[in-house]
């Protein structure tokens, strides 16, 4: 196989993957539900802006290894993955907003293992173009990890205030805290 082949089948990849966490982000910010919570509201503002901007690079790079045919196959990918991630929106549209960001969370992992496979497939074939995509969009997606890691606690506790099941409203503070620790210790290599 041809190494453009090779990394064009993983940018569709990237593309499809991409499109559904677009379609997703993009319910959610139109979503009332969202609204509530203010900071999970505005971090999901900034994921769209970056996905958008992530996808028009991704799809010039898929067209410099089509010739052009990229749109093609672009449009395919990101139909079957709208038309998927419609449905599944349809069946959470129910579920809490923490529920909700658990999945962007996931999501968002996704997105980032994946722009590490891609990277590290263009390495390996010498494309220091995509190369560079994928690392740069890997670390403009890493830092929403993180944040929706810390916002999480807060959405959860406050669903559970508004259904009368917590004892300890203030409780997300010491959720965050712990949950913020725990990365860090992983951060600094004390993991072992």
């Amino acid at each position: 196989m041809e190494t453009k082949q090779i990394l064009r089948e993983y940018v569709i990849d990237m593309v499809a993957v991409q499109n559904h966490c677009l379609e997703s982000t993009k319910r959610q910010i139109a979503d009332d539900k969202f609204k509530r919570f203010p900071e999970a509201h505005d971090l999901l503002a900034k994921i769209e802006n970056t996905l958008r901007a992530q996808q028009l690079t991704l799809d010039r790079c898929l067209d410099s290894l089509d010739g052009g045919a990229g749109a093609a196959i672009k449009k395919a990918a990101s139909t079957a993955t709208g038309a998927i991630a419609g449905l599944y929106g349809k069946l959470r549209h129910e579920d809490p907003v923490s529920r909700s960001l658990r999945d962007d969370y996931v999501a968002l992992n996704l997105l980032a293992v994946s722009y590490t496979m891609l990277h590290t497939t263009a390495l390996a074939l010498s494309n220091a173009q995509a190369a560079d995509i994928a690392l740069k969009h890997l670390s403009q997606i890493t830092p929403f990890i993180v944040e929706l890691n810390r916002i999480i606690p807060t959405v959860v506790t406050m669903e559970l205030t508004d259904e009368n099941k917590v004892i300890d409203p203030t409780v997300w503070k010491k959720a965050q805290e712990n949950s913020q620790k725990a990365w860090s210790h992983f951060i600094v290599g004390e993991y072992h």
